[in-house]
Formats: C-alpha cells, structure tokens, sequence
C-alpha cells in the first residue's frame, strides 16, 4: 500500500505543476521540444536529497483566450516499468461517463478518472508496449467526454508529432 500512496502523491503533485508557477520555477532545470510536445524537467532542490532531473513531456491544448482544455503530462514513476499520462481536463463533465482516448480511428480507450481538484480533474493511463506504439505511428489523439448535463459530447483533438522521441527522452 505504501507503494499506492506513493504513486498518488506523485501524480498529484506532477499534474500540479502548471499551474504552481513560482515553485515550478524555482526547481526548473531545462526545456527541450519533441515536435508539438515539451519536455519539462526539474531538479530537487533540497541539499539532503541526491540531486535527480525528472522529466514530464506535455501538450497542452488552449483557447484563443489562453483557456486550458486540456493538459497532458507523461511521467515515469520511480519503481514502475510503464511510463504514466495524466489528462488534466476540465471541470464539468459527466464523470461517470468517463473520458474515452482514440488514437488515430482505433479502438476507445477508457480513462481512469483518479481526482478532481480546483483547476480540474485527472485522468490517467499506463502506456504500456502497445499504446506506446499506437501513439508513436499515430498522428492524431483525440480526448472525449460529456458535459455534466449529458446534453453534449466534447472531442477534443491533440497532436502525437513527436511523442515517440519525446516519451522515449522522460526519465
């Protein structure tokens, strides 16, 4: 169980990181582009711990106003072979309809809703050896789901150009 707790603080505090700015900064190491993906790296900045780059590549998707939609951070948790995409996705929508992935015209894939917070709900999938490589010849990953009424289906459209180089580059 120690493990479980581990790993939801660890989502927790990553799909944080956009939105936490000042402290994000302070920890920021370096940038680098993968195509329409950024990978985003941090050092740990405390002197009793070693010193570890962590890496997160992440799309986001915004309005012309500078709304986010949608933010995607792939991560690698320490001690679990596949790396982890967390969808940050708006408020609103009807969870227990879920939040369906689609890459390309393949087959849906079911998202695990894991919380909702102030800036919105995380959504989360393994991406094991097969969705790995689905994404990497993809070139299009569409995000759906419901608004909270049911009354309309959202479909939201990201780019894969780059993730394979870029997933293959988080550490």
């Amino acid at each position: 169980m120690p493990g479980f707790l581990r790993l939801l603080v660890v989502i927790f505090v990553v799909a944080l990181l956009p939105y936490n700015s000042s402290q994000a900064a302070q920890a920021f190491s370096r940038s680098q582009a993968f195509g329409d993906w950024v990978l985003n790296c941090t050092k740990d900045n405390d002197p009793n711990v070693k010193s570890t780059e962590r890496c997160s590549l992440q799309q986001k998707l915004i309005t012309d106003k500078g709304d986010r939609l949608v933010v995607i951070n792939i991560i690698k948790i320490p001690d679990v072979k596949e790396k982890l995409a967390l969808f940050t996705l708006p408020l609103g929508f009807y969870i227990p309809d879920g939040v369906e992935i689609t890459i390309d015209s393949g087959k849906p894939r079911r998202l695990l809703i894991a919380y909702c917070v102030q800036v919105g709900c995380v959504a989360q999938i393994s991406l094991e050896k097969k969705l790995f490589k689905q994404m990497s010849a993809g070139k299009k990953l569409k995000v759906r789901l419901v608004t909270h009424n049911r009354a309309k289906k959202l479909e939201f459209i990201m780019s894969l150009k780059g993730i394979s180089a870029g997933i293959k580059a988080v550490n």
